[in-house]
């Protein structure tokens, strides 16, 4: 079965309920069947380049670096010079890689373009 919408699921059920048990919907699972195929969702989100403004608010989350084909953990530096500037930091190979995104001019994505690891 698909992921649904919980939200217009809950909505759908209260709405549509096939009984009711101790005053809650009960939906039967062909009925959970046909919304979700009335009510697609797409789950990916876009891949497009992170902004530097998507990337602050993603501290400690993973990117994919497209400039060197590299996961690497987003770290947002806190007072200084630094303050708000995302870096992209990864190891390999037993090295430990620091770069600040934007004077690297460097292109962060959700996921890797498709094909990639």
């Amino acid at each position: 079965m698909r992921p649904i919408d919980a939200d217009a699921f809950e909505k759908y059920a209260w709405s549509n309920p096939d009984i009711e048990v101790d005053g809650e919907p009960y939906i039967s699972p062909s009925a959970v069947q046909n919304f979700a195929t009335d009510h697609p969702i797409v789950i990916d989100q876009p891949n497009d380049p992170l902004t530097l403004d998507e990337l602050r608010e993603m501290d400690g989350e993973p990117v994919w670096i497209e400039d060197v084909k590299h996961w690497a953990l987003i770290d947002i530096e806190k007072g200084g010079q630094w303050d708000g500037v995302p870096f992209a930091v990864w190891a390999e190979n037993g090295v430990r890689f620091t770069y600040n995104v934007e004077s690297r001019d460097l292109h962060c994505y959700r996921r890797p373009p498709e094909g990639e690891t």
